[in-house]
């Protein structure tokens, strides 16, 4: 997989399917109380998501409000131009 989409809500799921339709090898995060039956993968945590996920993917696309997506993926940023490697 080269791009993963994390959303936490309905709205985002669908901004998601556009998404979806538009890029090759996508693979979609769907929050565990969002309702609906697209095929994703299902996840409690972002945070804990975003450690599963940060390496094994080309790109992440977050749909979730900036102050969230910055808490999960600063662990794993060095310098705004490279990521720490471990």
């Amino acid at each position: 997989m080269s791009l993963a989409v994390v959303t936490l809500s309905s709205e985002g799921a669908v901004l998601a399917d556009h998404l979806i339709l538009r890029l090759p090898d996508v693979c979609l995060y769907l929050h565990e109380k969002v309702a609906g039956d697209r095929p994703s993968e299902r996840f409690e945590s972002i945070i804990e998501l975003t450690k599963d996920i940060f390496k094994k993917y080309r790109g992440l696309v977050y749909i979730a409000p900036c102050g969230v997506v910055v808490r999960a993926i600063a662990p794993f940023l060095e310098h705004k131009t490279k990521t720490l490697l471990w």
